[in-house]
């Protein structure tokens, strides 16, 4: 099960010259949650992700997590996605990040942990 991430956390705003760096876009429709992330996924930001999971946790049975316009992540954004990946389905949920074909985040393509994720590939501009 999720924890809430809380809305007092130290962590929360970041220093001044790391916010407004990712901006987390969701919307729900019948059949799933979209989370829709722009910008550096990091050790600064990810907290933004992991609320707009953790809300999706709450929502239809399909969690997508379109990462085409991150330009940069790092392994803590990898491991909020495992971690998603692992806790959702107990929840009857299920995880897919949609990345732009042959553009994976690099934390992606170097590391074998993210083998295990359901990655869609759709190019810029496509659903």
């Amino acid at each position: 099960m999720w924890e809430s991430p809380g809305t007092d956390a130290p962590w929360q705003e970041g220093p001044p010259e790391q916010r407004d760096t990712l901006h987390v876009h969701t919307s729900t429709g019948e059949d799933a949650s979209n989370i829709a992330v722009d910008g550096e996924l990091d050790l600064a930001t990810v907290h933004l992700l992991r609320r707009a999971l953790y809300d999706a946790a709450w929502g239809p049975p399909l969690v997508r997590v379109d990462l085409r316009g991150v330009t940069f992540m790092d392994l803590q954004g990898l491991r909020v996605l495992l971690e998603a990946d692992r806790t959702l389905p107990a929840d009857g949920r299920r995880l897919v990040v949609v990345t732009t074909p042959g553009r994976r985040p690099r934390v992606m393509t170097l590391l074998s942990l993210a083998d295990g994720l359901t990655v869609e590939e759709h190019p810029e501009g496509t659903p």
